[in-house]
């Protein structure tokens, strides 16, 4: 699709757009004109992309549309005929972040840091580092070693500061059978590590309860919580869907995923879920208590899933020969993941506090952790994981970790 050669037309009114733009209000940028932004170069060369100006037409909605609606904005942008646009955009994998899918509409997840690159490349928001000073090349040289050691420095700190923010955040992990009219609901607190189940008359304790979270995670969460009727706002939500649909093998077959193969790869669950027949059964006979024993269990595995990709910001998937880490978009780039945590236990000389193999008991994270120390890998920026035997630690075996001692 071609996305030159635009002839603006149907200008959006800035301020109709402010009214009612929750995204650009969160991320406190003005609210972009696709019209006046297709065509372009982007800030850093290149052309644009279909997803790209998907992206620019949603900011400047401000709210989920529709491919069609989409389109026909393109169209009226100038950017191409309604029927191209939306050929285009099918192709594109719109469903990957900083987009989501809700049953027909797409939607922006404005808390993804995808975004921020994004919103740099179009226009949207101004660089990190000042422009350097147009002065003899030694100058120039100085003032952008400076420039960049005194920004990387402030930009570490901004990170920190930014994970500590989002480690505060309280978490629930949301599991509902069954998922189009729920009968029984179970929430289940990160930190606190407790468990919520309600049946029946009881759900509007549930959507009660889910009010005091920040961060809420399930199986095709959006839909989970629209079937609860609850309304989630403006709190970050995780998707524990697989990030992708499937995977390539060899001869042109592809491998179809589950949540249940991302638990088993990941966190070594063998049977992490109830089969939908043995729920429907117990739901059928009236076995309230085998129900909810059952919901409260593939609740865990759910929150042994999280826990994984809290830690590394990517899911483990191990199938026949394949053995591949999914990054997964509701990790921010700034949370602690092991990468960071490596890097600061090497910089602190101290330790890490892991647990490794298969998950922990949810209630108990931390009873089989291990102290693992990091030392440099074959090149300089390499970080490797020792065991407290001296033998190499595969990260990926790694299901939470955290400092040995706490730095304030």
């Amino acid at each position: 699709m071609c996305v030159t050669g635009v002839s603006p037309i149907a200008v959006y009114s800035a301020g109709e757009q402010a009214m009612a733009n929750r995204y650009c209000e969160k991320l406190g940028i003005d609210v972009p004109a696709l019209d006046r932004i297709a065509g372009k170069r982007l800030v850093a060369g290149g052309q644009q992309t279909v997803f790209g100006l998907l992206v620019v037409a949603l900011l400047e909605r401000g709210g989920p549309m529709t491919l069609e609606d989409v389109a026909h904005r393109m169209e009226e942008a100038g950017v191409a005929p309604a029927d191209a646009a939306l050929r285009s955009l099918k192709r594109c994998r719109p469903a990957r972040a900083p987009v989501y899918r809700d049953e027909n509409e797409y939607g922006l997840d404005t808390d993804s840091d995808e975004l921020d690159l994004l919103l740099f490349s179009y226009g949207l928001r101004p660089p990190r580092l000042p422009d350097p000073p147009a002065s003899p090349t030694k100058a120039r040289l100085d003032w952008d070693a400076n420039a960049f050691l005194a920004r990387s420095r402030e930009i570490e700190r901004e990170r920190e500061e930014h994970a500590a923010e989002l480690a505060a955040l309280r978490r629930a992990i949301v599991h509902i059978f069954p998922t189009e009219r729920p009968v029984a609901a179970t929430i289940l607190d990160v930190d606190a590590h407790e468990l919520w189940t309600s049946t029946g008359d009881e759900l509007d304790a549930t959507r009660e309860r889910l009010a005091g979270y920040e961060v809420l995670a399930g199986i095709d969460i959006r839909a989970m919580l629209r079937a609860l009727a609850f309304d989630p706002g403006d709190r970050r939500l995780a998707d524990l869907s697989p990030p992708q649909r499937t995977v390539s093998l060899e001869h042109g077959r592809s491998l179809r995923l589950t949540t249940a193969m991302l638990v088993q790869g990941s966190c070594g669950i063998s049977r992490p879920f109830a089969a939908g027949d043995r729920m429907r059964s117990y739901l059928a006979g009236g076995q309230t208590t085998k129900l909810r024993r059952r919901l409260e269990a593939d609740a865990m595995s759910l929150y042994a899933l999280y826990q994984y990709g809290r830690t590394h910001g990517c899911l483990r998937l191990r199938w026949a020969n394949i053995d591949d880490m999914l990054p997964v978009p509701w990790v921010h780039g700034d949370e602690d993941v092991l990468d960071h945590l490596s890097s600061k236990a090497f910089t602190l000389g101290i330790a890490i506090e892991a647990v490794v193999g298969r998950a922990p008991e949810w209630t108990v994270p931390w009873a089989r952790a291990r102290l693992l120390r990091v030392i440099v890998g074959r090149r300089e920026h390499d970080r490797i994981l020792i065991d407290e035997d001296g033998f190499e630690v595969d990260e990926r075996d790694v299901q939470v970790a955290r400092l040995a001692v706490a730095i304030h």
